[in-house]
């Protein structure tokens, strides 16, 4: 079994306008596999085989423009790709490696606000209220038998919520800081619709729910320079 995970947020900060006003851009990048095999061995014989395997890409920039030393906006947009193989291998070489493939593809734009609650010069303590908006594809297959391939579409996804998040500035000299958000202690609202259509005919299953801590990635952690 492989699992690799990578996870890094990167921000810079360039003056702008005025004393306070200046342009931060950075952002999160990620990827996540997971693969399994098999090994059997009877009679002399030793057979491989590969097993179900998951993927995930993430890619997630944002920028903030800080109006004054205590507010900002900005804005996260990105997308999140993840798929997942199941091997199904039939007899005879042409099923060899029949398997089915499903995949999501989610697309965000999250317009934030934040706010410095307290502070001096060398640390301070923000708060990021987000407005996370989701729409894609989720539940798309794949199906290899043989030699034929078959697609089936995936159910539609739109999601929106109210996020407030918690984060930490630490001034390392006049122009480089380390900043911190905690999505572990975050408090969400969220409201997800998915829409399967098959012919003429749909279905929307809806969610709603409220949440501490959600989130797949506890804490984020960056580097701000100011020019």
């Amino acid at each position: 079994m492989k699992r690799v995970l990578l996870v890094f947020a990167l921000v810079s900060a360039v003056a702008c306008g005025s004393a306070f006003a200046q342009l931060s851009v950075g952002g999160a990048l990620g990827f996540n596999y997971k693969g399994e095999s098999s090994t059997t061995k009877a009679g002399g014989t030793t057979v491989n085989a590969d097993g179900a395997s998951q993927f995930t890409f993430k890619f997630l920039p944002y920028a903030i423009y800080s109006l004054n030393s205590d507010f900002g906006v900005g804005a996260y947009v990105g997308a999140t790709y993840a798929s997942n193989t199941e091997p199904n291998p039939g007899i005879g070489d042409e099923h060899k490696n029949d398997r089915t493939v499903t995949s999501n593809l989610v697309f965000e734009f999250t317009p934030f606000v934040r706010y410095s609650l307290l502070g001096n010069d060398r640390i301070s303590v923000f708060l990021d209220g987000r407005v996370p908006l989701k729409f894609g594809s989720v539940g798309a297959a794949k199906v290899v038998n043989g030699n034929s391939t078959t697609n089936v579409d995936g159910a539609s996804l739109m999601s929106f919520g109210i996020a407030v998040v918690p984060g930490l500035k630490v001034n390392l000299t006049s122009n480089l800081a380390l900043i911190a958000t905690a999505d572990i202690a975050s408090l969400n609202f969220n409201y997800q619709a998915v829409t399967q259509t098959v012919g003429s005919a749909s279905a929307t299953k809806s969610t709603t729910g409220f949440s501490l801590g959600l989130g797949s990635t506890p804490f984020t952690i960056g580097v701000s320079r100011s020019f």
